[in-house]
């Protein structure tokens, strides 16, 4: 249809192997979302090397898995184990059993939504303290809400987006997000703001609205966003920007009912270029 997309999925191939001249990604490479946290903690809890995990069975998941596998041997981590899940899956236990039977020192949910909702809160029944629980790309502000702190406390995350970025950008985005809805801006509501801004930002440069002029104003654009300095690869589309990692606070050290977390590290690997299935040339 000729439609300029600007996408906000998981799936690497938005811009590798179904990349389109008229589709652009907001959301980081699968590969700089693992690799950012898995680098993060390699780097605090070098001791724990063997990681399990758990994977939403449908291409987001599954590229989280590929990268998973790329950048745990990149780190010097291994991947002891896998199991694949259904999407809508409820019932976690029985891969937790399994995941713990190979004596883990990480279990990696490669999941998100409402399974990882599951996940989480029957990971917590389990009692387990010796095994840290890691979600690359899996839990958002609003699935956060929906468990207790104490079922956070001290769990990784790999974000897209956090409300607490230091950027002008977003600053200000959150201060007028918060007074028109009394909340945070959750991934969705940043991933609209942002690409609205951009879109409207490359029409300013083209001095038009037809598709294939802003299309090419958008490749290879720099720019400032709620991440700062940030460009598009002419390419892929891929757009390259940060992906953070937060740690979740334990319930009496939040400030307020959104503090839920801290950013403690951010990574901007790109995805390497060997590894990019995208054929489009510029």
């Amino acid at each position: 249809e000729k439609v300029l997309q600007y996408a906000a999925g998981g799936t690497e191939d938005i811009t590798g192997s179904r990349c389109s001249p008229y589709t652009f990604q907001w959301s980081a490479n699968a590969y700089t979302a693992l690799r950012a946290t898995l680098e993060y903690v390699s780097k605090t809890m070098p001791d724990k090397k063997k990681i399990y995990t758990i994977t939403a069975d449908y291409a987001f998941g599954q590229s989280l898995l590929r990268y998973a596998q790329v950048a745990a041997k990149e780190l010097g981590l291994e991947l002891v184990g896998n199991d694949n899940h259904p999407s809508g899956e409820r019932q976690f236990t029985q891969y937790f059993t399994k995941a713990l039977s190979t004596r883990p020192d990480l279990i990696c949910l490669l999941t998100a939504g409402a399974d990882a909702v599951s996940a989480v809160r029957q990971f917590h029944s389990f009692g387990v303290k010796t095994v840290q629980l890691v979600g690359p790309w899996t839990l958002e502000i609003e699935q956060m809400q929906e468990l207790s702190p104490a079922m956070l406390n001290g769990m990784i995350l790999g974000l897209n987006y956090y409300q607490d970025i230091d950027t002008p950008v977003n600053k200000a985005f959150v201060e007028r997000y918060l007074k028109a809805y009394n909340t945070v801006p959750s991934y969705a509501a940043a991933y609209g703001y942002d690409s609205m801004r951009t879109l409207f930002m490359a029409m300013e440069k083209a001095k038009s609205i037809d598709v294939e002029a802003v299309i090419k104003t958008l490749e290879g654009m720099q720019y400032d966003s709620i991440f700062g300095p940030t460009h598009i690869d002419a390419r892929t589309h891929q757009t390259v920007r940060p992906y953070y990692v937060v740690k979740c606070k334990a319930p009496d050290a939040m400030k307020n009912k959104f503090d839920m977390a801290a950013i403690v590290s951010q990574g901007e690997s790109p995805q390497p270029p060997e590894l990019n299935q995208c054929k489009r040339t510029v």
